[in-house]
């Protein structure tokens, strides 16, 4: 399944790598890095973009690379969803012990 986010944001991890995309309504732009991340173990994994650039933190660090944005995100009628894609059924699986 291709993703092609055009008007929204999104922050995922999938194997190994920590995608943010930013859509402007006609494109989408991304930065993706590729960061060890090991089971069992919690992470805060934030997203930034300050008018200019979409930046990637790792517990407070600053991850390597940057990309240049301009201009406002696009918006849409979705909800936020946090361990699904929308329009999925894919659901993340976790439990609290």
């Amino acid at each position: 399944m291709v993703d092609t986010v055009t008007k929204r944001y999104n922050l995922f991890i999938t194997k190994g790598e920590i995608y943010f995309r930013l859509g402007n309504g006609s494109s989408r732009y991304q930065l993706n890095t590729n960061h060890s991340m090991e089971n069992n173990t919690w992470y805060h994994v934030a997203a930034v973009y300050n008018g200019t650039y979409i930046t990637i933190y790792k517990n407070g660090a600053k991850l390597s690379g940057s990309t240049l944005f301009s201009g406002n995100i696009g918006t849409n009628s979705f909800n936020v969803s946090i361990g699904q894609r929308t329009g999925n059924q894919r659901r993340w699986k976790w439990q609290y012990r």
